[in-house]
């Protein structure tokens, strides 16, 4: 009888309680103590959560009041939400790494109008300070957050989620989940269909977009196995590759579809698609613009439709999940629409 090979060993935990205790010198045990020091001065991952509570009693102070702001700003997100606020929650806050990092400019400001607002803002603050502290931890590969976002994330976190999911609830068409195989999911609204279940509608209505994932599947997905003692196999279509929506602009200034799509390579691609109504060439010519994660392409002229399509990543947790696109239609310096649809993980 083949032996069945050990599992992969689990990644041993980082001892938080350890290094908090010699933080605040209270660890009574010197050999760990002097572990510790070896561990600080040889190993960066340790530096790096030693690092992030260097000034621990601020943090936590820090911690505190941006909760208390946070619930302030939660009660003010039904007024008005800012362009840099929707760009943060759209992007889970990734789009503040260049802006932080390399002093990027965006399409909604440039780097020191960015500096203002995240001097005000208390959600763009606190979400530049943890996404940086997530790349910190996937850059070093370690096997859980910073001590810091440890000890503090629980006083913050929550209503930090809160504030960007009220914003995407708010500015979103639709919450796409993509994965190599296809979209495992889309959510219209407060309304989410699983699309890998043969009873999930793969069509409907929300506000004031169609959507439509419909197609024919090109496969099949095995559901159960057929060993003995098991019930027979079962199958259901295969995840849908392209989900289509649509919907008429105000004005009677035409209408837009949008379709997002695995293409064969394994990347995601979004193609847009403006019509403007019979017989009715704009002058001035249109802007059709389309910014899928950090790509940005853009077409302007007067012949309908308009067109632009444009090429993301792979479809997986590291790569697109989390980020979004957003679509501009615009005259001149006059907004005719404004549509984002976000990238679950």
């Amino acid at each position: 009888m083949t032996a069945s090979p050990a599992p992969p060993a689990e990644p041993v935990a980082f001892p938080y309680e350890q290094l908090l205790a010699y933080y605040r010198g209270e660890l009574a045990d010197r050999r760990l103590a002097a572990e510790i020091e070896q561990h600080l001065s040889t190993d960066p991952r340790w530096e790096a959560h030693w690092e992030s509570i260097r000034y621990l009693d601020l943090e936590r102070a820090a911690a505190m009041q941006d909760a208390e702001d946070l619930q302030r700003y939660l009660a003010g997100l039904s007024v008005a939400i800012d362009p840099f606020c929707k760009a943060v929650a759209l992007s889970d806050g990734m789009i503040l790494v260049p802006v932080v990092e390399r002093r990027s400019d965006t399409r909604e400001g440039t780097w020191e109008q960015w500096a203002d607002h995240l001097d005000l803002c208390v959600y763009c603050r606190r979400m530049q300070r943890s996404v940086l502290a997530y790349r910190t931890q996937q850059q070093l590969g370690l096997t859980g957050p910073l001590l810091r976002e440890w000890l503090l994330e629980s006083v913050y976190a929550p209503l930090l989620a809160s504030a960007t999911n009220t914003i995407i609830r708010a500015v979103a068409v639709s919450v796409l989940y993509p994965t190599n195989e296809g979209f495992r999911a889309v959510q219209v609204g407060d309304r989410r269909e699983d699309l890998a279940s043969p009873t999930g509608s793969r069509g409907g209505k929300g506000a004031e977009w169609y959507w439509n994932a419909s197609e024919e599947a090109t496969g099949v997905l095995r559901t159960r196995g057929t060993q003995e003692g098991e019930p027979e196999s079962s199958a259901v279509p295969a995840l849908p590759r392209k989900i289509e929506f649509s919907r008429e602009l105000a004005g009677n200034r035409g209408s837009l579809e949008v379709t997002f799509k695995i293409a064969e390579s394994g990347n995601l691609v979004c193609e847009v698609a403006l019509s403007l109504p019979q017989g009715a060439a704009p002058s001035p010519e249109v802007t059709l613009e389309v910014a899928l994660n950090d790509q940005v392409s853009s077409h302007t002229g007067t012949e309908s439709p308009l067109r632009v399509r444009v090429e993301g990543g792979k479809p997986d947790p590291e790569g697109l999940g989390g980020l979004g696109t957003r679509i501009t239609v615009r005259q001149g310096q006059e907004i005719w629409d404004e549509s984002a649809f976000k990238f679950g993980r």
